[in-house]
């Protein structure tokens, strides 16, 4: 997941954020203090291919250009960029306690790594800074590079490293270290993030600028339920090979995906995070002020519900439950998709909302003291479990509270939030209201000021014109990353997949707009409508073509739908 220290932003900085408008940055500006830097376009290519996130999280509007990069952290972003899968062996005595060790031990399993005290190798030496010699040394191991005949550089005559300097030369990922003469390597030297920037970028053919998203303005995602069995139980090379290509990955459920890996591996293994389905460990659940077991407040009857409610304060616990994301990831899953990320009180006693008591103290549990244990857990598994961190919460539980640290810490700490219903959601309201569609837009610009992504999850599809209606929610409020997905199965596998979501509008021509309840976001190829739910019906005038192909020179839109107009 990612490798990043966390803090906790202030009320004014986070407000700050959430309201400023919010247009896709594309390989634009993604840091503040990179401005000056010769790496900037550098920089700003490695964020957009997500190998960076920035360096003061959860902020993440700073890279640290000048900073030189530590070994460790290097093996974090080598892992990134060559999206490598976990290893299954502990390669190095002095990494246990490394926020890097995954990376470390995934690079070294890969042959990019062989140890820092040679001939011993035994050490990975995480926290010594990279110097340009040993830089050239991963850079050509882990891109495979051929060797070159040329001698590039005067100075490294009696280095360790003069072939794979001399390799990555041949290949252009380095020019040298004195301009305008760069008849020097400097190979001694250590390497800060903005340089490492450029060796990267240039090594992984990456354009400095990215075009506009004219080839696909949407990203797709599934959650894969046992609905979706019937597409991946034995599907087609043909089949394999375009899901592959239109899924950015899949939410799963394992076992029965483990045999699948083999063919989908951008695959993110269902765990809930507070769902217990026994009582094995009846130390591990929460209880009531009677002495109680208490449960997960879902699909509650006769005074049951199918999980307990675990402690997620319970040390004991975390431990079990991070070994189980571990063994998951193990088998070679991109990353863990945790259910019930809950930062308000979603726990019964089987008929009604209660609140537990705190084991720790013996009283009655604040809500304070849940939301900061879930940061701590959800923290804890950014640190110690590899892979993609997607969380799903209840927005509107979050969305009030802007200036909690623990609701912030929780946002951070994912690389994708999950929206459940989607603009869907029968309780979305009109005007400024906790359930509001204003509030939901303004939760999901919180969201990405965090340097998190957004999943759109359409559960109550079955129509085009519901899913046109998420998929203009999901355009309105889009940043580089976020995924949209309906549990319309058909609508997304493949021969069947609704046109919509092969949408090609291009890039947005600004941050979307609001007057007299009618959102508008105009794209190269198109513009997006929205009229918010309890308003009246709304009438435009524009003319281009639905996504059914039919022509339009004037459209009118219902509360509580959204539409889509191409136009050339």
């Amino acid at each position: 997941m990612r490798r990043k220290s966390h803090g906790v932003i202030t009320v004014i900085t986070a407000l700050a954020l959430m309201t400023a408008p919010q247009t896709a940055r594309g390989v634009s500006d993604h840091f503040i203090d990179d401005d000056d830097s010769t790496f900037e376009a550098d920089i700003d290519a490695i964020a957009a291919a997500g190998i960076t996130k920035g360096c003061n999280p959860p902020h993440n509007d700073q890279f640290c250009p000048t900073i030189d990069v530590a070994r460790g952290e290097m093996a974090a972003f080598l892992r990134r960029a060559l999206r490598l899968p976990p290893a299954g062996t502990d390669f190095f005595a002095d990494d246990d306690g490394s926020t890097f060790e995954a990376d470390i031990n995934a690079i070294a399993a890969a042959g990019i790594t062989k140890g820092c005290d040679p001939p011993h190798n035994d050490r990975f030496c995480p926290e010594d800074p990279v110097d340009r010699g040993a830089m050239a040394a991963f850079l050509r191991r882990g891109l495979n590079l051929p060797s070159s005949a040329a001698d590039a550089f005067g100075d490294d005559e009696h280095s360790t490293f003069e072939a794979d300097i001399d390799a990555i030369a041949a290949a252009g990922i380095t020019k040298g270290c004195n301009p305008p003469h760069n008849d020097g390597f400097c190979p001694e030297e250590t390497v800060d993030r903005g340089a490492m920037a450029a060796f990267l970028r240039r090594g992984l053919h990456l354009p400095s600028e990215l075009p506009p998203r004219d080839s696909r303005s949407v990203e797709l995602y599934v959650y894969a339920k046992s609905g979706f069995d019937e597409y991946t139980k034995n599907p087609s090379e043909r089949d394999r090979a375009w899901m592959r290509d239109h899924y950015e990955f899949m939410a799963v459920w394992s076992p029965y995906f483990d045999s699948r890996l083999s063919w989908f591996s951008n695959a993110v293994e269902y765990s809930d995070i507070m769902g217990l389905k026994d009582l094995e460990q009846p130390e591990w659940v929460l209880r009531n002020s009677s002495g109680d077991f208490l449960y997960v407040d879902f699909a509650c009857s006769g005074g049951k519900c199918p999980q307990y409610a675990a402690d997620i304060g319970n040390p004991a616990y975390r431990r079990w439950f991070i070994s189980h994301l571990k063994g998951q990831v193990a088998k070679g899953y991109s990353g863990v998709f945790l259910d019930d990320v809950n930062m308000s009180w979603r726990i019964s006693d089987g008929t009604n909302d209660v609140e537990p008591i705190d084991p720790r103290t013996g009283k009655t549990m604040t809500l304070d003291s849940w939301r900061r244990y879930m940061a701590d857990f959800v923290e804890q598994i950014e640190r110690e479990v590899s892979g993609i961190a997607v969380h799903n919460p209840i927005w509107a539980a979050d969305s009030p509270d802007f200036d909690d640290p623990s609701v912030v810490r929780q946002l951070a700490a994912a690389d994708w939030v999950q929206i459940e219903h989607g603009f869907n959601d029968q309780g979305l309201k009109g005007g400024n209201s906790r359930f509001s569609v204003r509030n939901l837009f303004a939760y999901v610009d919180w969201v990405h000021s965090l340097g998190t992504k957004v999943m759109w999850l359409e559960e109550d599809g079955g129509s085009d014109a519901k899913h046109e209606s998420n998929l203009a929610a999901y355009l309105l409020t889009y940043a580089p990353g976020d995924v949209i997905s309906t549990e319309d199965w058909a609508a997304i596998a493949p021969d069947t997949i609704w046109e919509g979501y092969l949408l090609e509008l291009g890039a947005p021509l600004g941050a979307r707009t609001l007057s007299e309840g009618l959102f508008r976001r105009q794209f190269q190829h198109g513009i997006v409508l929205v009229n918010e739910p309890d308003n009246d019906t709304k009438t435009v005038h524009i003319t281009g073509t639905r996504i059914d192909g039919t022509s339009v020179s004037q459209v009118s839109i219902p509360p509580g739908t959204g539409i889509i107009i191409k136009h050339d």
